[in-house]
């Protein structure tokens, strides 16, 4: 199942709302369902957060600079300054996670969500690194509302024996060098909407076995 809706632009309504459903974890009726990562808090720090936290977390990040480096093998949910906008809207300061390459079977739980968040990868686009990847344990992996950059390959989900599936919803999508979704086994559905691939940037690795999906 691949649904696409590559390079569409927002309307003028989207752009206009595109933030009024977001507040910080702070301002939130149920604020004790969130837990605040940044600076002056109590986990300041991605990595360390992961760590902490319980099953099942939701994890709202400040607008500042991150690192994802290790396997995430909780359920989660990470939000940032950005979480719901549409895909070509002006976005507020983000949080940033620079995504360490190469981090095999990072993904490692049933539930994962990034929203509202800008993913960078540590390799660059053009040079080899792979940043998502799935286990037997994998299930849901869903991005909305984020900025994916400067990576070789986005997602690799070929392991066998997981029922998998993958989100991608309201994200821009730029110097993506090979691959944003790369499966050959393991998959249910792949599923593309509501974004914007930037066709000038991604797919600038020219070889027999290169397709961005």
């Amino acid at each position: 199942q691949l649904e696409s809706k590559l390079g569409r632009t927002a309307s003028d309504s989207e752009v206009a709302g595109a933030k009024s459903d977001f507040k910080p974890a702070k301002l939130y009726a149920n604020q004790e369902d969130y837990v605040l990562v940044g600076a002056g808090e109590t986990y300041e720090t991605l990595d360390a957060a992961l760590a902490g936290v319980e099953d099942g977390a939701k994890i709202m990040l400040k607008a500042g600079e991150y690192t994802l480096g290790v396997v995430i093998n909780k359920n989660v949910e990470i939000y940032g300054p950005n979480a719901n906008v549409a895909a070509t809207a002006e976005r507020a300061a983000e949080a940033a996670i620079t995504v360490t390459a190469n981090v095999y079977d990072n993904v490692n739980a049933a539930n994962v969500v990034f929203n509202g968040v800008q993913l960078i990868g540590s390799a660059g686009a053009n040079n080899g690194g792979i940043y998502f990847q799935n286990t037997a344990k994998s299930g849901k992996l869903a991005f909305v509302s984020c900025k994916l950059e400067k990576m070789n390959t986005f997602v690799k989900y070929i392991v066998d024996g997981a029922k998998t599936s993958v989100v991608i919803d309201k994200c821009h999508i730029s110097y993506v060098g090979q691959f944003i979704v790369w499966t050959t086994k393991s998959m249910e559905s792949v599923k593309v909407v509501n974004s914007y691939v930037d066709g000038a940037t991604c797919g600038t690795i020219v070889n027999s076995a290169a397709a961005l999906f």
